[in-house]
């Protein structure tokens, strides 16, 4: 009984938003982990900042092919102008950064110890 409840409720909803032009959308995370790291994007000036977890943090290594590790902030890749790497980082994550085409600024701490491929 109750799937079958479900089962109409999830019909009528679809119906609703089909007659009155009605949508979900469904956003982009704006923060996470990467690696020993934290990042989060501030969509007020398109800033994205990648800080370690406690004093040290390595960001992941990443591949720009489509299911093999994805970049966690790549849906936002048309938003980010700048990424800030903040002190205590110490590893730049492979292809973090690959084509995002709107990137501008990038401000290194002098932390960071190495830069992987493709950043």
């Amino acid at each position: 009984m109750m799937k079958k409840s479900v089962s109409i409720v999830l019909v009528l909803f679809m119906l609703v938003s089909v007659f009155t032009g009605m949508s979900v959308t469904v956003s982009a995370a704006t923060s996470g982990t990467t690696g020993s790291c934290n990042w989060r994007f501030n969509g007020i000036n398109n800033s994205l900042t990648i800080s370690p977890i406690g004093d040290r943090g390595n960001m992941e290594d990443y591949t720009y092919f489509v299911g093999e590790n994805p970049i966690p902030w790549y849906d936002l890749k048309d938003k980010i102008e700048t990424v800030i790497i903040q002190s205590g980082v110490e590893h730049l994550g492979a292809s973090a950064f690959s084509n995002f085409t709107n990137l501008t600024t990038v401000t290194v701490a002098d932390t960071v110890q190495t830069i992987a491929q493709h950043v």
